[in-house]
């Protein structure tokens, strides 16, 4: 994560999820970037291709989120199971 003097701040990160996806097991990687400005962090993230195990072998996705400073938020992901 990057603050700037202005209060702004963008950010990357990978994460490691693992549980259930539509019923199926596994885990995968996404890759996350997004920006934090006016109070709102808004970030994209996509399924690193190959990352997914188990059942989740071969997922392809992406998704977003925007989240303000209080409780609460959006979330968007769309994926292909192959």
């Amino acid at each position: 994560m990057c603050y700037r003097d202005n209060g702004t701040a963008v950010y990357t990160g990978l994460e490691r999820i693992t549980g259930q996806l539509a019923g199926r097991s596994g885990s995968f990687v996404l890759l996350s970037t997004g920006a934090y400005a006016d109070g709102e962090a808004k970030t994209s993230w996509q399924v690193v291709e190959g990352s997914g195990t188990g059942d989740l072998a071969g997922l392809r996705g992406q998704g977003s989120s925007v989240a303000a400073s209080g409780p609460g938020g959006t979330f968007t992901f769309e994926y292909d199971l192959g």
